[in-house]
């Protein structure tokens, strides 16, 4: 399945929801990597001369064009009356959505997402279109499931005031709307509905590999064999985010960690890259928020940071090069700076 961006508003809050195997003895491992390069072909993302993000501009949310030939970043895309307030990239980076609002916030103790489109981005040409204007809403959610994009919505029935209809819609990677189905809840009785997100896929697309947390312990597993590798330690750790790139020569994936003071539970996420023809991790990055990352050919681009201190940092992981950071006054990032 594929990485997700997603958006969430309701209860009087934002929240953004974006959203084996084993390593044996010295000649098991040798036999292992032999075998790995048949490892099948499969569609790689698209070498990127450019990526787009989300940064403020004249205190509104836009977004923003950065050119990695030249390291320059300029004002992309900006609506009238429009906020941009999530932007998602697909997983081989070639196709991407954004979606902004007219208006959102609380009223009367009820959440409200008012004149929502849906946008979208060619990363390659640098064009944008629009998909469809969807209107008012309570409650957001999109992400990329497999190779189509999703959006689920729920806005109050027009008609009977004690029910609640939620909008599930599939759209191709070109724009086109391939499925829609309305579900209607009395949320007198029911209570919101709940939607549904994702689940993250932690194997391979060969199957060959894969990560798992196991008694506190992030580990990387391989098919065929009862050990398994040892990366970091893990204690209250959920993997949020997965990317099998170069042909599976490498893994890049975030997570987020729980750590209990006496005074409150703090979460830190995590971004690491893993060598998986040499079993060594390479890089672990860290810093606040969603973290969300994307890959452009050699480099690793993430943010860090939560609304008006929110920053992008781009690295070559192969390399593991000094981080060159994007700042923006206001605040920016590959997704959303909502919160």
């Amino acid at each position: 399945m594929s990485k997700t961006k997603t958006i969430f508003y309701g209860f009087g809050a934002v929240i953004l929801l974006l959203l084996l195997f084993s390593c044996g003895k010295d000649d098991q491992t040798q036999t292992t990597k032999k075998d790995y390069r048949k490892v099948r072909e499969y569609q790689q993302p698209v070498e990127a001369k450019q990526f787009f993000f989300v940064g403020l501009w004249r205190g509104k949310e836009c977004l923003y064009r950065y050119d990695l030939k030249d390291s320059s970043y300029s004002l992309f895309w900006k609506g009238d009356r429009e906020r941009v307030i999530e932007l998602s990239y697909s997983d081989d980076f070639r196709y991407a959505f954004f979606v902004t609002v007219r208006k959102m916030g609380i009223k009367r103790g009820v959440a409200f997402i008012n004149g929502i489109k849906l946008y979208r981005l060619d990363p390659v040409s640098s064009t944008v279109e629009l998909v469809s204007d969807i209107g008012n809403g309570i409650q957001l959610l999109v992400q990329w499931n497999e190779i189509n994009f999703e959006l689920q919505l729920t806005r109050f029935d027009m008609k009977i005031a004690s029910q609640i209809n939620k909008v599930n819609q599939i759209y191709s990677p070109f724009g086109k709307l391939l499925k829609e189905e309305v579900e209607k809840y009395d949320f007198i009785k029911e209570g919101y509905p709940v939607f549904t997100i994702r689940k993250m896929r932690l194997v391979s697309p060969s199957a060959k590999f894969g990560l798992a947390v196991k008694n506190d312990s992030l580990l990387f597993k391989i098919a065929g064999f009862d050990e398994d590798v040892y990366i970091d330690s893990a204690k209250q750790t959920e993997i949020k985010k997965v990317k099998w790139i170069d042909n599976e020569n490498y893994v890049i994936f975030s997570t987020k960690t729980v750590i209990e003071t006496e005074k409150e539970k703090i979460t830190v996420p995590l971004i690491y890259v893993y060598d998986v023809v040499h079993r060594e991790l390479l890089s672990k990055h860290t810093g606040e928020g969603r973290m969300n990352f994307i890959i452009a050919g050699d480099l690793l681009i993430f943010d860090t940071g939560v609304g008006k201190k929110s920053v992008i940092k781009i690295v070559n992981f192969k390399k593991n090069t000094e981080a060159t950071e994007v700042k923006i006054y206001g605040g920016c990032s590959l997704s959303s700076i909502i919160i």
